[in-house]
């Protein structure tokens, strides 16, 4: 009967054992996914604050290009006085020019 009971303790001393190893062992496979979930996070956050900055700087660009003095555009060509030239090379290559590049 003695016996008996120290196979039965020992049995459930292994049991716990296995059953501490294996919670453990997941509680750092989680540790570790969630490290890495906040790397992914943070990775993403900056690439959204390198975008957003580089959205700020284009738009601080762009308006201080509309604000600079009507004298740096060329004049614009009345559209009376405006001749559009195509080849027939422009034609057959589908190099159409755009209507920006109109010659005078």
């Amino acid at each position: 009967m003695h016996s008996e009971i120290q196979d039965l303790a020992r049995r459930l001393e292994q049991q716990l054992i296995a059953f501490e190893r294996l919670h453990a062992d997941e509680l750092k496979r989680f540790q570790e996914q969630l490290a890495t979930y906040q790397r992914l996070q943070n990775d993403e956050l900056q690439m959204l604050r390198d975008e957003l900055k580089q959205l700020k700087e284009e738009s601080a660009r762009l308006q201080a290009e509309s604000a600079a003095p009507a004298i740096e555009t060329p004049p614009q060509v009345p559209p009376s006085q405006v001749e559009l030239t195509i080849t027939r090379r422009d034609l057959l290559t589908g190099k159409l020019p755009s209507l920006n590049q109109r010659r005078v």
